[in-house]
């Protein structure tokens, strides 16, 4: 599934569904070069695939925050820079396998201007 963001500036983003098959999300930003690319499964196994859940982009970012929180809502993890990923744990033990939820918020960099938004969705933790 692809999700395309439609941005004017900073305020929450229309996300848009188109289904192409594929178990991840794209979201974009139309007539701008910037493209945020979020899985949505990771399997922190250690088998060097898949290990830690985070976003890439085709752009750097001014400003980047990412929380992770269970089922419950209680927060699992949080970073604030996009080159640091989620590794499966929390609290130094290994979560469980399940379904948990990721907030974003981000600054692109680029040579245009800045573009902002916010996103969220689930992800699945397998082991």
């Amino acid at each position: 599934m692809k999700f395309f963001i439609l941005l004017a500036g900073y305020f929450t983003s229309l996300l848009i569904p188109v289904s192409d098959g594929m178990p991840d999300a794209k979201y974009t930003v139309p007539n701008h070069s910037c493209e945020l690319y979020v899985p949505n499964v990771f399997s922190p196994n250690g088998d060097a695939l898949n290990d830690t859940f985070k976003p890439s982009s085709s752009c750097g970012f001014a400003s980047f925050e990412m929380k992770i929180f269970s089922r419950w809502g209680q927060l699992v993890y949080n970073s604030r820079s996009a080159e640091d990923g989620w590794n499966g744990e929390t609290g130094g033990e290994p979560a469980p396998a399940d379904v948990y939820t990721y907030m974003i918020s981000y600054t692109f960099e680029s040579a245009d201007s800045l573009s902002s938004g916010k996103i969220s969705g689930d992800l699945a933790l397998i082991r």
